[in-house]
């Protein structure tokens, strides 16, 4: 019998950090949390030196959990 899948709720995220590093780290960070995997990214540096910020903007979707997938097994 044919079942209407879920639908899937893409997510954009907002970071800032002092490095590309740090930035990544908090992605990859919030994505584990959400049980969401990012599947794309933009980063941009502002500033110079010391003082530069890099800002980002991340796109997750669900991530795949096994637990979720029905089969038509007996």
């Amino acid at each position: 019998m044919w079942k209407p899948f879920n639908k899937m709720q893409n997510e954009v995220v907002g970071f800032t950090g002092y490095s590309v590093e740090e930035t990544s780290s908090a992605i990859n960070r919030y994505g584990n949390q959400n049980y969401m995997e990012p599947i794309s990214v933009a980063m941009i540096q502002e500033g110079e030196g010391t003082g530069a910020t890099i800002k980002a903007m991340a796109v997750f979707t669900p991530g795949f959990r096994e637990d979720d997938v029905e089969t038509d097994e007996v």
